[in-house]
């Protein structure tokens, strides 16, 4: 749906920029200091959207989210340590 309508699909990034603000400004009242409150937050919903997008591909199996999530940051975290 959000393909084939340019409104919805425009304000997507605006959207996920607020979002990610958000999740930075949460880390920030809790005590991270920048830049990581930032990095963590924009890390963070990476690993969400890539996570939320392979569930919807798979069907959107009850649960299934969770482990994609965890998958999703485990490679990322491989990917950060280099391997």
């Amino acid at each position: 749906m959000i393909a084939e309508n340019a409104d919805p699909q425009e304000r997507e990034p605006l959207k996920n920029a607020a979002l990610a603000s958000s999740m930075a400004a949460a880390l920030r009242h809790r005590g991270v200091t920048e830049p990581t409150a930032s990095l963590t937050a924009e890390a963070g919903f990476a690993v969400f959207k890539v996570a939320f997008t392979r569930w919807v591909a798979d069907g959107a199996e009850p649960g299934g989210l969770t482990a994609l999530v965890q998958e999703s940051l485990d490679r990322l975290k491989t990917a950060v340590a280099g391997g």
